[in-house]
């Protein structure tokens, strides 16, 4: 249920029926740990579309401005340069942040995900019982939440 402030999109989250024997692997515990990474890499996809729709209303307002300037420029010059210059300033804020998010979701995708994914196959693969199998995935969901700074020690990274 969201909060006030909240939409549907900001609470958005998988939930899986986990039935036995899986459950011993995929503990409410663990459940959790992956709740708060798709959580984290859902917000970085919503901030991306957020800048690409900005973007979208940047360029139309760039073509207005086009369209409408000769009109203001000559009874204002000053207000249509200081117009184009914020316009300026606001897209390259605006490149700027989007090229950072796309970073940081590149980062996780290649250097947490897929390395933790690859030390996951591996550390089964050497697992001779259930006890070394559910450590091996403990393993893995540290890795995830120690690289993505989701983890209590990291978190005040972000």
């Amino acid at each position: 249920q969201p909060s006030a402030g909240e939409k549907a999109w900001d609470i958005f989250l998988l939930d899986y029926a986990i039935d036995s024997p899986l459950h011993v692997v995929f503990t409410p515990t663990a459940m959790q740990q992956y709740d708060r990474a798709f959580a984290f890499l859902w917000r970085l996809r919503r901030v991306s579309h957020g800048l690409a729709s900005c973007w979208s209303q940047q360029m139309a307002l760039q073509r207005h401005l086009v369209t409408y300037s000769p009109r203001v420029g000559s009874r204002a010059p000053e207000l249509r340069l200081e117009m184009r210059q914020t316009l300026h300033k606001c897209s390259c804020l605006r490149n700027e942040i989007h090229h950072f998010v796309q970073n940081i979701h590149s980062y996780i995708m290649c250097e947490v995900l897929e390395t933790s994914w690859a030390k996951l196959q591996a550390g089964w693969q050497a697992c001779i019982d259930l006890d070394q199998v559910i450590l091996e995935h403990q393993r893995y969901l540290s890795c995830i939440e120690e690289g993505a700074f989701l983890a209590p020690r990291t978190e005040p990274i972000l």
